[in-house]
């Protein structure tokens, strides 16, 4: 725990106060009674974790510390000396150390990122989800853990469905959506067309090991299936007609398409196409 930690869980470790005295001078004696004053604290440009340092009063001292932000820290263990007076009849004696790192401080400490959390993992996306019919909807998904850590790593099962949300529909048009892993908790969302137009529900959910589906945050999303582009091989004409001269002395009728594709409707100017017929 002063290597490597993750974010959102509790880390220790056993601070033991020494002497100066010991084999060779490498490793002191250890304290039997407690009272030095032991600190210790974290620190990055962007944020500091706070370490809780208890005296055990045996001469180890448990540091605990959870911190939040994934990153690089340096985290300093400082000792200022024991309080402990030593009695040798008429004399009594102490020694308090100046405050000073211990052997090793400060350590390189790498807190990575928690467990995925549903409830903090977003939709990457502005504005409404929209795509037209004969196209795959594709978006990508950012997996966060608890403390809001953008996660480095996949291995997440997502389960994503995409499902009319029209009852004027009469057949079934909901799809399943494919996952697929890109970088640093990046996934990429793969929903198959559909070839229905109208509005939709994309219901996004992270699945533990036991298969329980948890949503995503602000989980399901609206989204709107406009028709695809005018084709001749499916547009007809349905009524009227308004015949026009183009300036050649022939003249034609003009009508509007309003059948895409796959059979829907035109109902955006964006999409509609003029149509000539010729009059003899």
């Amino acid at each position: 725990s002063l290597r490597t930690a993750i974010a959102g869980l509790e880390h220790q470790f056993i601070v033991e106060a020494r002497d100066e005295y010991g084999e060779q001078g490498a490793v002191g004696n250890l304290l039997l009674e407690g009272g030095a004053a032991v600190s210790a604290h974290g620190l990055n440009q962007d944020d500091e974790i706070e370490v809780i340092v208890d005296d055990n009063l045996n001469g180890t001292y448990t540091a605990s510390y959870t911190p939040e932000k994934s990153g690089t820290y340096l985290l300093s263990v400082l000792l200022t000396g024991s309080s402990m007076l030593h009695d040798l009849g008429n004399f009594a004696f102490g020694k308090r150390l100046a405050l000073s790192h211990i052997k090793g401080s400060p350590f390189l400490l790498k807190v990575v990122p928690g467990a995925t959390d549903p409830g903090q993992s977003e939709l990457v996306f502005s504005g409404i989800l929209e795509q037209v019919t004969g196209r795959d909807l594709i978006i990508d998904l950012q997996a966060y853990d608890a403390n809001k850590n953008r996660r480095l790593v996949g291995g997440d099962k997502i389960v994503a469905y995409l499902s009319s949300s029209s009852n004027v529909l009469e057949i079934d048009t909901s799809v399943e959506c494919n996952s697929k892993y890109l970088d640093e908790g990046l996934y990429s969302l793969m929903c198959p067309a559909v070839s229905t137009a109208g509005k939709y529900q994309l219901d996004v959910n992270f699945a533990d090991i036991k298969g329980v589906l948890t949503p995503i945050r602000f989980s399901p999303f609206d989204v709107v299936i406009h028709p695809g582009h005018a084709t001749p091989e499916t547009t007809e004409v349905s009524s009227g007609g308004l015949e026009v001269d183009i300036g050649t002395g022939q003249k034609v009728v003009r009508f509007n398409s309003h059948v895409g594709l796959f059979g829907s409707f035109v109902v955006s100017p964006l999409f509609n196409m003029p149509i000539r017929i010729w009059l003899n």
